[in-house]
């Protein structure tokens, strides 16, 4: 069972316009609920108990926000130095985790359906261990919104191969939800000691390199990652509709 969990919420966010709100990404409202509070959430409905959320640009707001919403299982932690590369935010998260255990690491800037995050769970179990990653993919390439500007995922079998926006060749897209073991810590450590700086999608290439990240497919389930002002309303839009065929199915 997993029970930890990691939002990244540290970054700029400049590419989604504020609307006049004067409110960082995490908290700008898609569909009535903050990013933020939507990733939350889905966690807690998922079984996770301890959330750990590392944080950055205008930080204070968003601590204000969350001891206003009262969550529970609530940890935050800072990363001074936001303006890098995702990665070391995700190794700003390791030592406030307090356990060992496999831990769900998503984005702050996605949206889910409400039973993404609970099915991706389940898909996971039969590849997560010591040294693995499971990340969330979906096969229906046609159906992304800015394909562009998606992650995209080489994936053999079960096992991802290669990860990046700039793969040419692909046959699905990263959806932004992952299942780690707390080797990643290891390889992400290694690259930004040699470097100065690594993302996740590095961390993640070495585990490649060793036939340790996988895929989960969730192909049919919604998501959307919200970077700009067309992507905003494209995720308010697959909710709404998303909303609209939960109810006629009931």
């Amino acid at each position: 069972m997993i029970e930890h969990g990691v939002i990244l919420a540290a970054g700029l966010g400049s590419r989604l316009d504020s609307e006049g709100n004067n409110e960082p990404k995490p908290l700008m409202p898609v569909g009535g609920t903050a990013l933020l509070e939507r990733v939350i959430v889905h966690m807690k409905k998922a079984g996770i108990k301890q959330i750990v959320i590392v944080l950055g640009y205008r930080s204070g707001q968003i601590i204000k926000f969350l001891k206003d919403k009262k969550f529970k299982g609530i940890v935050t932690v800072t990363n001074n130095v936001y303006y890098k590369k995702n990665g070391v935010s995700l190794l700003k998260a390791r030592d406030a985790l307090k356990t060992e255990s496999p831990f769900m690491l998503s984005m702050s800037d996605h949206i889910f359906s409400d039973d993404f995050m609970t099915e991706f769970i389940k898909r996971s179990e039969p590849f997560i261990k010591s040294s693995s990653a499971v990340l969330s993919v979906d096969r229906n390439i046609t159906g992304v919104f800015d394909i562009d500007d998606a992650t995209k995922v080489l994936i053999k079998g079960q096992n991802i191969v290669k990860i990046g926006k700039d793969l040419t060749i692909y046959n699905a897209v990263d959806t932004g939800l992952f299942i780690c073991s707390h080797s990643i810590f290891n390889f992400l450590e290694r690259i930004y000691l040699s470097t100065g700086d690594v993302s996740i999608s590095e961390g993640m290439k070495a585990l490649a390199e060793n036939n340790n990240f996988f895929a989960a497919d969730m192909t049919g389930y919604l998501w959307q990652d919200v970077d700009t002002p067309e992507m905003k309303k494209e995720a308010e839009k697959r909710l709404l509709n998303n909303a609209v065929t939960a109810e006629k199915n009931k």
